[in-house]
């Protein structure tokens, strides 16, 4: 399948146990888009009650598969975001509840880029248990949760598609990547099947975080992968010093399987090895629901989550009938930030220069999610340059106490869309 130039989903910054991996950013990488499929766990639940006076914790972890919604180029992969708060920034406005209803969160800068707190690993493991998904940790650095595979340091070379060498077996717009490492790395299936991988190094068009495409075919050497990058360069008789990363549930990944994933009746099983305020481990299962099924947006609300109004007028996103499957209902995030985007590229997201609206909404039953005047107004006044709004049918897991120590956990099928103002 046929890459398109620049248009790639990256992650947020993954940092490896080599000290190669350790800063975030990535120069002249491909552009960064930033899908979060965060879940506010703060959304009061129902009949909760009043919160106890002392600080409030809540935990959200989200396995998801996503695609890029008009636009099967970029295919599908799953999204795993967690992160833990306090109830130190308080919603700008909440309407109903976990059942019905929308929290507004207004973020400076410096509150945007916060990645919570370390409240101990995540283990998820699938009941086919494919793909297989690494341990996800905390990683410093305001990086946050991240599923870290395998990783090394060394040597990088690079074959892009266009190279005698790649001998026609690659397809357009990638490279075959190859890493010589001490040990050796090799890779399997199980490495690479739905991830991503970093590259640092020196600044340049080799260096960045790329889907894996497929292991690489002979003649290429062991510990070779085929990544998407059609800034590719060939790095010829010099390769590039530098270290890896492979990262799970960064996002969709072109080529992929038509069944993408993370099957319809697929049972997720979590569990956090707590830090305080979770003194005991927590063990989350969806049992025979599994995640929420695949299903489409109607033809309206489809366009619409690609044209999120900024005239302060609420709007409905609606399931189409047809295509609905099961699920338990649907969230809704709309992030803005005010930071002018890569014209170039569809799915870049920057973070915010000085404000970030994120707007989640949530709907028990049913298959819609209504935004009001009164939570649109926020997206009016946000100053957006770009929104990027998330739609998935979700099955939902509870645990802990509502508005005190509390974790929500969400596993389905989504859709993420991009407007830019006019």
């Amino acid at each position: 399948m046929s890459l398109v130039t620049r248009k790639y989903i990256a992650l947020f910054c993954a940092v490896g146990a080599s000290a190669y991996l350790a800063a975030c950013g990535d120069s002249n990488s491909a552009p960064d888009a930033r899908i979060p499929n965060e879940f506010d766990a703060n959304v009061p639940v129902p009949d909760a009650g009043p919160p106890d006076a002392t600080p409030a914790f809540a935990g959200s972890i989200a396995v998801n598969e996503i695609a890029v919604q008009g636009h099967p180029e970029f295919g599908q992969g799953l999204q795993i975001a967690a992160s833990f708060t306090s109830d130190a920034v308080k919603p700008a406005l909440v309407e109903g509840n976990i059942a019905k209803g929308c929290t507004v969160l207004v973020l400076t800068k410096d509150q945007a880029a916060a990645p919570g707190l370390d409240e101990g690993d995540i283990t998820i493991t699938a009941a086919d248990n494919t793909p297989v998904i690494p341990k996800c940790s905390f990683q410093a650095g305001n990086v946050g949760y991240k599923c870290i595979g395998k990783t090394g340091a060394g040597t990088v070379s690079v074959i892009d598609d266009a190279d005698p060498l790649a001998g026609g077996k690659l397809p357009p717009q990638s490279a075959a990547v190859t890493f010589v490492t001490n040990p050796a790395t090799t890779f399997s299936a199980t490495d690479v099947t739905g991830n991503y991988v970093k590259i640092q190094g020196p600044a340049g068009p080799n260096v960045g975080t790329f889907p894996i495409l497929a292991l690489a075919p002979d003649p290429f050497p062991p510990g070779t992968v085929i990544i998407g990058n059609p800034k590719a360069v060939s790095t010829g008789a010099s390769p590039i010093t530098g270290g890896f990363a492979v990262v799970a549930g960064v996002g969709p990944i072109p080529g992929a399987p038509a069944d993408g994933f993370l099957a319809d009746d697929d049972n997720v099983s979590i569990k956090l090895t707590p830090k305080a305020p979770f003194p005991t481990p927590v063990d989350i299962n969806f049992g025979t629901a599994g995640a929420g099924d695949h299903f489409a947006l109607d033809t309206a609300s489809g366009t619409l989550l690609n044209a999120i109004p900024t005239d302060g007028k609420g709007f409905t996103l609606t399931v189409d009938p047809a295509n609905a499957g099961t699920a338990a209902g649907q969230v809704l995030v709309i992030n803005t930030t005010d930071t002018a985007a890569d014209p170039d590229s569809f799915v870049d997201f920057p973070d915010p220069t000085a404000k970030k609206v994120t707007i989640t909404c949530t709907a028990l039953g049913g298959t819609s999610i209504t935004v009001s005047d009164a939570v649109a107004d926020f997206i009016k006044t946000s100053g957006a340059k770009k929104i990027q709004a998330l739609f998935f049918r979700v099955n939902f897991v509870p645990v802990g106490t509502p508005n005190k120590n509390a974790i929500n956990s969400i596993s389905g099928h989504g859709f993420v869309g991009f407007t830019v103002p006019k």
